[in-house]
């Protein structure tokens, strides 16, 4: 426990920082007064406040009517602003639906004309025979190579002379339906 001449010590300590801070504030708070009393001077009066008040109240007031009158011209301006938006997207929808389509229809005539061609090609190889030799060579080959299979192995140079008569036999036929190609 704390004595009493301790605690009348520590009250008479906060008795004077107390004095001293309450003179600090009353010499701070007349610093403030004559710094700011140049400024005071200035402020309006009354009557002056008021002439100022009236001023900016004529100014809201007239801007109230000034937008009171550009309201519907605002208003047409924004909806014409929107029907030249809407307008502007509906004729690109139609632009995109009318690039679809023709590249729909471009997409269709192409592959019919390559088909039409390929008709054309089979016709013309038909009427010129070139289709009728065609078969008949694929069944002549098909017969040779069924003889091959089909004979003895006799010897070697027997098979070596078999395989040197296909191979030109294959060459002078490659050579054949390339000439018959050309001609196409």
């Amino acid at each position: 426990m704390q004595s009493m001449a301790n605690i009348k010590r520590n009250m008479n300590t906060r008795k004077r920082l107390y004095s001293l801070q309450k003179t600090r504030n009353v010499q701070s708070l007349q610093q403030r007064r004559e710094k700011l009393a140049p400024m005071v001077a200035q402020l309006p009066d009354g009557a002056k406040a008021r002439q100022m008040w009236d001023t900016v109240t004529g100014w809201v007031g007239d801007l109230e009517q000034i937008h009171d009158k550009v309201q519907p011209a605002e208003q047409r301006r924004n909806n014409a602003v929107m029907d030249s938006f809407e307008h502007r997207n509906q004729v690109m929808e139609d632009s995109i639906m009318d690039a679809d389509h023709q590249y729909h229809e471009s997409n269709e005539e192409f592959w019919q004309d390559i088909m039409d061609a390929q008709h054309d090609f089979e016709v013309r190889m038909e009427n010129e025979g070139i289709a009728q030799r065609d078969r008949e060579l694929e069944d002549d080959i098909e017969a040779q190579f069924e003889r091959w299979g089909n004979m003895r192995r006799v010897g070697r140079s027997t098979t070596s002379r078999a395989k040197t008569s296909a191979n030109k036999a294959l060459k002078k036929l490659k050579r054949e339906i390339d000439a018959v190609l050309a001609t196409l």
